[in-house]
């Protein structure tokens, strides 16, 4: 990683990115490193840190992103070594949420993702942005793909579970095109849905926000 951030032949650097990107628990490493290495040489490390997240496993990295803490690091740097902790991982979610929308979205991330909503309504509430960051841009198949996850583990959840799949269900809707009608489907079909999330999804087929 060091040699990749500090320059290598093209051809080289294909060839690097295949071996970083083979095992799966590569993502770990890949997204320490961005969060973490000092950056000196004098180039902007966002056009490769970009390719990385490309080619490494989009659940691992996604759980590694959520799970690092905001903790704040002074520095003289500048460009990403200028960034303090907070304000860098903000950025490698928005180059995470770019790549993902760029390649689509693996069943594993859409697991990923529902297992941790389902840890409860602090994350909704806290990482709601970086949930709709994630979802723009996405494909009514990688929407159709979320969906599935969603629905098969829905029958099986609990009152409180089902209510924060819901939610996330509705933020599909809202975020991925041509998806609402599966969504408010599914929504209305829910004998004990809330009625608040009812009109919200009637609001949303008639496209009032």
């Amino acid at each position: 990683l060091d040699a990749f951030f500090s320059g290598l032949s093209p051809a080289l650097e294909s060839r690097v990115l295949g071996i970083i990107g083979r095992p799966d628990e590569a993502a770990a490493w890949v997204v320490t490193y961005l969060l973490n290495n000092s950056f000196r040489s004098n180039s902007d490390p966002t056009d490769r840190a970009a390719l990385l997240l490309r080619v490494i496993d989009q659940a691992l990295a996604f759980t590694t992103l959520m799970d690092a803490q905001d903790k704040l690091e002074r520095t003289h740097e500048q460009i990403w070594p200028g960034l303090a902790r907070r304000a860098r991982k903000r950025v490698l979610l928005d180059l995470f949420a770019s790549s993902v929308c760029e390649t689509g979205l693996s069943p594993c991330l859409a697991q990923a993702m529902v297992d941790r909503v389902l840890t409860g309504q602090d994350f909704l509430r806290t990482q709601g942005r970086t949930l709709r960051s994630l979802l723009k841009g996405l494909s009514v198949r990688d929407g159709e793909q979320l969906m599935l996850v969603l629905v098969h583990i829905f029958d099986g959840s609990d009152r409180e579970e089902k209510l924060l799949l819901a939610e996330l269900m509705m933020m599909v809707g809202k975020g991925i095109p041509d998806t609402i009608g599966t969504v408010s489907a599914f929504v209305l079909d829910w004998k004990d849905a809330p009625p608040e999330m009812v009109l919200k999804v009637k609001q949303s087929r008639m496209g009032i926000r």
